[in-house]
């Protein structure tokens, strides 16, 4: 790692320091729950406030029990651990559901013929 390189993670919040990834081209990416992006030192302070503002807004989601929220402010590489963070907090139904349509459908209350919510 190059000079730059160790500029530009330690400019960048501590949480997302361990999801940095070094690209085909020799630079440096972020592939963690909330960035997702190639970095240089002027999309640093966007990335840092992207990153905190998303994770505050999942917690908020979670919260409410708005699962789909919760799991949709992920970035897609983590939608699988995103539910696995909150397998615990669903009802067997919810759980079952969820994993049988996937994670796209929200859970609005609304039953289907087989008994699942959409």
């Amino acid at each position: 790692m190059n000079r730059k390189q160790k500029l530009l993670l330690s400019a960048l919040h501590p949480e997302l320091r361990p999801y940095a990834v070094r690209m085909k081209n020799g630079g440096l990416g972020i592939v963690a729950p909330f960035a997702n992006t190639l970095l240089d030192e002027n999309v640093i302070p966007a990335v840092n406030k992207s990153h905190s503002q998303l994770k505050a807004l999942a917690e908020e989601n979670r919260h409410a029990s708005d699962w789909s929220g919760f799991i949709w402010k992920h970035n897609r590489h983590f939608h699988l651990q995103a539910f696995n963070e909150i397998a615990t907090e669903l009802t067997d139904e919810e759980y079952w559901c969820y994993g049988r349509f996937g994670h796209t459908q929200k859970l609005s209350g609304d039953k289907t013929s087989d008994g699942c919510m959409h």
